[in-house]
């Protein structure tokens, strides 16, 4: 299959989503979470000139038989797995799709799968990969795992990620950049408000602080009270700074403050006023993915909401 030519000339796409990779199973028969970012996907296609890869990755663990069958069978599921992927671009028709590529993994886990992927990705110069995740919790995710998270916590590659159960609107109408100060990512934050510019459509600039009341001596009360107080005041400042930022690569931005005694994930995701409609950035270095407060926060987040998330997962250098 080769790419749909454009019958016109189209602006070329903010550079993260000019080679976008496209991770497919090509095995699923349910096909809800191709459709869900097929809509994305369509959505940039449209507007700019955009290089879509579809890939599949087959190893041992995609089908049922024993280590050594497969070795054996291998070049056949290969062969298969093409023609799936080949039937199912075409049930999209997304302009602009490139041949879809398998790729064939014989260790069989996940993470050897993901390794595999990122390191195409990185030899054939993808500037974000695509997936989407089923909104799994509980028992279900871990019966079932979770590829997409497991991306999350291993890529330093920045993610678009759609929630199968969950079909976006047709257009992103905003960005609702999600910030933690000190804040470290803002060549990241350079490229959301290209993104934002070149969509036409504003950031809201969000951070929440998790507050939790308690009873203390007068004098230790004061001292909490004077730091809060100052901490607030240097979110002020900064929010500032990253409105003035996205406004000189002319994109509008606008600041909300937020605090209380919501956790973190809750109030990050409750601040998406239409998720369909909007697109949830966030930012977090791939290690804080796979431990710590912050990485379980990220994790959560794009459990629980019904919408699309941008993910920068490094820190500026």
């Amino acid at each position: 299959m080769k790419p749909t030519a454009h019958k016109v000339d189209l602006p070329r796409a903010p550079a993260l989503f000019h080679r976008i990779l496209w991770p497919i199973d090509a095995f699923d028969e349910s096909n809800t979470a191709l459709a869900s970012m097929a809509v994305l996907l369509k959505s940039l296609v449209g507007r700019f000139d955009v290089q879509i890869q579809p890939i599949y990755v087959l190893g041992p663990d995609q089908t049922s038989l024993p280590y050594q069958l497969f070795r054996k069978w291998a070049q056949e599921y290969v062969i298969e797995a093409k023609a799936l992927l080949d039937d199912k671009m075409r049930s999209v028709n997304i302009p602009g799709t490139m041949e879809p590529v398998v790729l064939l993994e014989r260790m069989g886990s996940t993470r050897t799968s993901i390794a595999k992927l990122l390191a195409y990705a990185k030899q054939h110069r993808f500037h974000l990969i695509a997936t989407s995740t089923h909104g799994r919790r509980g028992i279900s995710k871990m019966l079932f795992g979770s590829f997409a998270e497991t991306l999350l916590q291993l890529t330093d590659i920045p993610m678009l990620i759609s929630n199968s159960n969950v079909k976006p609107s047709a257009a992103i109408k905003q960005l609702v950049v999600s910030v933690k100060f000190p804040f470290l990512y803002k060549f990241s934050f350079d490229q959301t408000a290209e993104i934002g510019r070149a969509l036409r459509c504003g950031l809201r600039i969000y951070h929440y602080r998790e507050e939790h009341p308690t009873v203390l001596k007068a004098s230790t009360q004061k001292v909490l009270t004077d730091h809060v107080k100052k901490a607030r005041q240097v979110a002020q400042k900064s929010a500032s700074v990253l409105a003035q930022r996205a406004e000189c690569r002319g994109a509008q931005a606008e600041c909300i403050l937020d605090s209380g005694e919501k956790d973190v994930s809750e109030a990050i995701v409750s601040s998406v006023q239409k998720p369909t409609q909007e697109l949830l950035v966030l930012f977090g270095h791939r290690q804080l993915c796979d431990s710590g407060d912050y990485g379980a926060t990220i994790r959560e987040i794009v459990r629980q909401f019904q919408g699309s998330v941008l993910f920068f997962p490094r820190v500026d250098r």
